[in-house]
């Protein structure tokens, strides 16, 4: 925002571990970028836009040791003085006012994460319209009610893995060295209502509180199982796996296409393990927010807890899951123009980027939420 007030074969045999290749994967990931739409601890009801008119912002974010200075880095015992967790990424948001109380707006984010691995790419969306219902009167607020569509994307994610011999099979003696998952992704609805009350002529103060629905997925889960033979691998039920040839020269590869079936339920199912999953969400928090005909300053914290049902399997099992974190996130803005600004930010999380990719979360990796982490940006707003 400018510095104003107003101011996105069959085969019935065989026994081999699908969840140990998917587990294979998930262990060893470094989390991506809690689930709330990017940024939404800076929510208002309070647009300020006359018709036609509106805002944008073009920002880098990062995270490395050189832009570390709450030390984060160095307090993590397993990649301290490594580039891993390092994040590098830029984004473009617009807004506009359709009618002095009617506001749509959108961006688009690129995220590149430094994974023990390879770097995980991934390109985030959202979309929103606002309504303002009332203005503030005295100690009654400006009330605005807000509806958003936001999701994430890869275009996949790769993991190798040690040889892994299967045994028992329409595929027995044959290696898995590789797995990768094709166009992970995740999308959510959210609806939100906020309250925001003028302190002052220069601040203000808004409260929100929300919630929506998650849904995570991805499009195919493809295993190298030697002799650089890739299978599409699915499981109808969890009495079925099936592969189908994807890359691979037929002449060589053992089977283009199989289908095991067993009479006990040892396959993952249509939810692959839990990689694919519904959740839903609330949250609420609040931002502070000054400004001056050239300088501006926001300070914004959000709290939000996930409902998985995933997370009472890993309850029950011992394993560690998060479902919750915390969000704090402050702005300093210059504007040495007449609709062109400047602005510095940084954002720290309890848990390390939790759900903001919400498919980047699953049973296998949940344990590596543990962390705090947080992100800085700089870039240009400006006003039209």
């Amino acid at each position: 925002m400018i510095l104003r007030s107003k101011f996105v074969s069959e085969r019935k045999t065989g026994r081999w571990c699908i969840a140990f290749l998917i587990f294979a994967w998930g262990s060893t990931e470094c989390s991506l970028q809690a689930i709330g739409a990017p940024l939404d601890e800076f929510l208002t009801a309070q647009r300020g836009y006359p018709p036609l008119h509106g805002e944008f912002e073009l920002s880098l974010d990062m995270m490395n040791n050189k832009v570390d200075f709450a030390n984060l880095r160095d307090k993590d015992l397993e990649y301290a003085n490594t580039n891993v967790g390092d994040y590098k990424g830029g984004h473009l948001s617009a807004g506009l006012a359709l009618t002095r109380r009617l506001w749509i707006d959108g961006s688009i984010w690129s995220r590149v994460l430094q994974t023990p691995q390879d770097p995980l790419d991934g390109l985030s969306w959202q979309r929103s319209i606002q309504y303002q219902m009332t203005i503030n009167l005295g100690k009654l607020p400006a009330l605005g009610i807000r509806f958003t569509q936001w999701g994430n994307w890869a275009k996949e994610v790769n993991r190798k893995t040690s040889s892994i011999t299967l045994d028992g099979t329409a595929m027995e003696g044959t290696s898995v060295r590789n797995v990768r998952l094709e166009k992970p992704g995740d999308e959510q609805t959210q609806l939100d209502l906020i309250g925001t009350w003028n302190i002052g002529p220069r601040d203000s103060f808004s409260l929100f509180i929300g919630g929506g629905t998650s849904q995570i997925g991805f499009k195919k889960f493809v295993a190298n199982m030697g002799r650089d033979c890739e299978y599409s691998l699915d499981s109808p039920s969890k009495y079925e796996l099936t592969g189908q040839l994807v890359s691979g020269d037929a002449g060589i590869c053992q089977l283009i296409g199989f289908h095991i079936v067993d009479l006990e339920p040892k396959y993952p199912g249509p939810d692959m393990l839990n990689m694919r999953y519904k959740a839903t969400y609330h949250h609420f928090g609040g931002t502070y927010l000054w400004f001056t005909d050239r300088w501006r300053f926001r300070a914004g914290a959000r709290y939000e807890r996930v409902n998985r049902q995933m997370d009472e399997d890993l309850k029950n099992s011992g394993i560690p899951y998060y479902d919750s974190n915390t969000i704090i996130s402050t702005e300093f803005g210059y504007k040495p123009f007449k609709s062109i600004g400047f602005f510095l930010r940084t954002q720290m999380m309890e848990h390390q980027l939790l759900s903001e990719v919400p498919f980047s979360y699953n049973k296998y990796t949940s344990s590596r939420f543990n962390r705090q982490y947080g992100l800085i940006s700089m870039g240009i707003q400006g006003g039209f």
